[in-house]
């Protein structure tokens, strides 16, 4: 197996375009790969060894970039942590992946019980790329270890995928010919390089020679509109957040985008209404729906934009490298439509976890995703929820994943999550959080709407028992809820 990042270089060598736009500042693909070889070279002066573990915690930047795949060239393992990590989990990651190497921002150099000599703030990797020499000739194990990344966490203990060479080459190619990415391609990157989603759409510019726009202002969503048309972006991606903040705080609808030709979107449930009004407002602009796990590389499946009319609802068909299908709870095949336990397998399935430091083989030969749904005759699939979360709403079992999309018709909150409470006559019931960008003097008037609404427009057993407004606290750096912050906040 050949080194990923390695046979990327070798297809843009002699690529002297522009790579990379940060901060108005931008870098080619020549400027690029030489530093990609050069912090290869860095990490092998001093003893890094292939498969050795390297801890990333650094924002989106082009630093990231070359310490990201140098790393991953130069044969290690990279571990990207988001740069809004506590503390204690950073230092709970080192000994778990038994760290040889941390690199971190200067500001947080000494945040870490980490050895310093084995510590590297930015500033001392960029003095010291400046005379250090490319490394030429990557050595890695085959099928080796490229990456861990660690899924989210936020409902439970996060644990660390093992993603190997192969696993980021194969969903890589699936989703540049599903979607139709080429070298004429910007993406304009608001996600973490530490989420998958993120590293996936790297991966996909960087494979095919196009460029890419780092935009760390999505705090303020008009700005990176602007910025989307100021550098004739042609595609965006984002989580359901994104795209609430975009229909609630910005003038989309009187904006023209006329690069942009394909917006993606996946990391939750955004429901049918919503995309509809992004539909109105980018109606030049391709809308794909995707699904996926941190132990599918990234993607799973994707709906093709030319199907999103007709197969509304759907997360899309399995990629070329991917099969899905729903088992029942004694683990026997479903035919279609059946509701089950939604299943993948294929080489962009991650094999290994990293789990209290030891690395633990999946348990059986396909990934289990733990969420539910149903594949219908033409193989697309349609999430229904996930297995833990369900309730029992006037004797019907309900989910609610499928209750979220319903509150989604609220259209003034910039987020929406549930909760199963207790309640004395019913056993359970609902609470409902909305995410708000809004000043949080306003958090009154709008969980008044937001109630006014769902007593019109909602079944009464369908209502929330109760609903709290949470001013942006709660969102993780995937732009997912985090439910461990959101009970601190609440």
């Amino acid at each position: 197996m050949k080194n990923v990042v390695s046979s990327w270089i070798d297809r843009n060598l002699a690529n002297r375009d522009i790579f990379l736009i940060e901060d108005g500042e931008q870098y080619s693909y020549f400027e690029a790969i030489d530093s990609i070889r050069k912090f290869a070279g860095l990490l092998s002066s001093r003893g890094i060894q292939p498969e050795d573990r390297v801890i990333l915690l650094l924002r989106n930047s082009i630093s990231f970039v070359y310490c990201y795949l140098g790393a991953i060239y130069s044969g290690a393992t990279v571990v990207p942590l988001s740069i809004q990590s506590d503390p204690d989990k950073v230092n709970q990651v080192i000994r778990e992946t038994s760290a040889r190497l941390l690199i971190v921002e200067d500001r947080l150099l000494d945040n870490f019980d980490f050895d310093k000599k084995r510590t590297l703030g930015l500033s001392d990797i960029q003095s010291a790329l400046s005379s250090q020499k490319p490394l030429d000739t990557p050595s890695v194990p085959r099928n080796g270890c490229a990456s861990i990344m660690f899924t989210s966490g936020s409902t439970g203990q996060a644990k660390g995928v093992l993603v190997s060479h192969t696993n980021i080459l194969t969903n890589t190619e699936d989703i540049v010919k599903t979607l139709k990415i080429s070298n004429k391609d910007r993406a304009h990157l608001v996600l973490p390089l530490s989420y998958c989603f993120g590293a996936s759409v790297l991966h996909s510019i960087f494979s095919v020679g196009a460029s890419i726009v780092i935009d760390n202002r999505f705090m303020f969503p008009q700005k990176t509109l602007k910025l989307m048309v100021q550098h004739d972006s042609t595609i965006f991606a984002g989580v359901p957040s994104h795209y609430l903040s975009i229909l609630n705080n910005t003038s989309a609808a009187e904006m023209t985008f006329p690069k942009l030709r394909l917006l993606q979107q996946a990391g939750g449930p955004l429901s049918p209404d919503k995309i509809e009004d992004l539909k109105r407002i980018f109606s030049n602009s391709a809308f794909a729906v995707m699904y996926g796990q941190t132990e599918a590389t990234a993607r799973i499946t994707i709906l093709p934009p030319d199907m999103l009319k007709d197969k509304i609802g759907s997360v899309g068909k399995a990629l070329d490298s991917v099969e899905i299908f729903a088992i029942d709870e004694e683990g026997n095949p479903l035919g279609p439509d059946s509701v089950g336990e939604i299943c993948a397998k294929g080489q962009s399935i991650c094999d290994h976890y990293l789990i209290n430091g030891k690395i633990e083989e999946r348990e059986s030969s396909y990934l289990k995703t733990g969420d539910l749904g149903h594949i219908d005759k033409d193989g697309f699939l349609f999430i229904t929820g996930r297995k833990s979360q369900f309730i029992k709403l006037a004797g019907v079992r309900t989910s609610l994943f499928d209750l979220e999309t319903l509150y989604q018709g609220f259209d003034q909150a910039d987020g929406y999550y549930l909760e199963i409470i207790p309640d004395q006559l019913k056993g359970e019931a609902i609470k409902l959080y909305l995410l708000s960008n809004k000043d949080a003097s306003c958090n009154e008037t709008l969980a008044k709407d937001a109630w006014e609404y769902y007593q019109r427009n909602l079944k009464i057993d369908q209502r929330p028992k109760t609903i709290e407004v949470i001013n942006k606290k709660p969102l993780n750096d995937r732009g997912k809820v985090d439910f461990k912050l959101l009970k601190k906040s609440g």
